[in-house]
This record gives structure tokens, sequence and C-alpha cells, in this order.
């Protein structure tokens, strides 16, 4: 019986430790900022790492799609102004923003990082990268910086990722 009690504590404790990520920040009590900022670690214009569903969905709307992912995220993705826009994966223990992936020229970093650019125009702003990753799951060479990993398709940057943990979960 006693066994039987610790067995069920110890699952509860672990359920609990799984459904939250201490490296999320706590969700965000200011309102989303409309801008087409990046800032690396933290937002993509108005969605935050960390928001809960409800204030990502309350600052974008419902998703074009959602792709429930092997992993513990749903995709949730949003069409911006051309074929790709923004996806975000939140968690699905946990309910929070994970990452966000920009794949959308429109949207950019305070030094100018955007997708379309040349590597060397990366290099070029941003510096060496701390990693670099050829041939990646995304079938693309991966620059990582602090928050931001770069990735790039024949040349050219194609997607970029924010999220709160760089280059420690390669």
């Amino acid at each position: 019986m006693i066994r039987r009690l610790l067995s069920i504590a110890l699952a509860g404790v672990l359920a609990a430790c799984a459904s939250s990520d201490p490296r999320l920040p706590p969700p965000s009590t200011t309102p989303p900022v409309f801008d087409h900022l990046i800032v690396p670690g933290t937002r993509v214009g108005p969605v935050s790492i960390g928001m809960t569903k409800d204030q990502l969905f309350a600052a974008m709307g419902l998703p074009v799609d959602t792709i429930v992912s092997y992993t513990d995220v749903f995709v949730h993705l949003y069409q911006v102004t051309n074929i790709q826009g923004l996806r975000v994966a939140v968690g699905k223990s946990s309910s929070r923003v994970w990452y966000i992936e920009v794949g959308n020229e429109n949207y950019r970093t305070s030094q100018g990082l955007a997708v379309g650019m040349q590597e060397r125009q990366v290099r070029e702003l941003m510096g060496p990268p701390e990693k670099v990753v050829l041939k990646t799951a995304h079938s693309q060479d991966m620059y990582c910086y602090p928050g931001l990993r770069v990735y790039f398709g024949e040349g050219k940057v194609g997607l970029i990722s924010v999220n709160p943990w760089g280059c420690s979960k390669l």
C-alpha cells in the first residue's frame, strides 16, 4: 500500500515537473506590442515566449492551422502577408509559448537580421555564430546565436527561430 501511494505521489511530481519549463518566463501581464520586431529569446511582434495559449489567441486570433507534434508541443500556424508567416509552438501540458519561428521578411531584429538575407550579411550584422549546425532536421544549415537560431537554404535566411534556450538544446 505504501509503495502504491509513493508511486502515485512520484507520478504526480513528475507530471508537474513535465508540465512547466523552468526556462520560460512567467506569462506577461503587459499588453502585446504590435510591431515587426524580433527580440532574441523574448518575442516576435505581439507573440512572446512564455505567454499562455489564451494570450496568444487574444493577440493573434485563431491560427490558420495547428499541427500536433510527436513531442510535447502544438504548433500553431499564422499566415502573415506571404506564404509563410509565424509558427508558434505551444506546450501541450504547459499551454505556454515555447518558441516562435519567422518565415516572413517583414520581421527583423534591431540589428536588421531578417528572412531573405545572404549568409555573408548575417555574419556582418551578427558576428560569428556561437554554433553552426550543417544540414539540420529542416534540411538547412543553422547558425545559433543567444536566443536565436537562423536557418539557411541556398545561402539565404529561410527561417528565424526565437527561443529562450539558444544553443543549449542542440
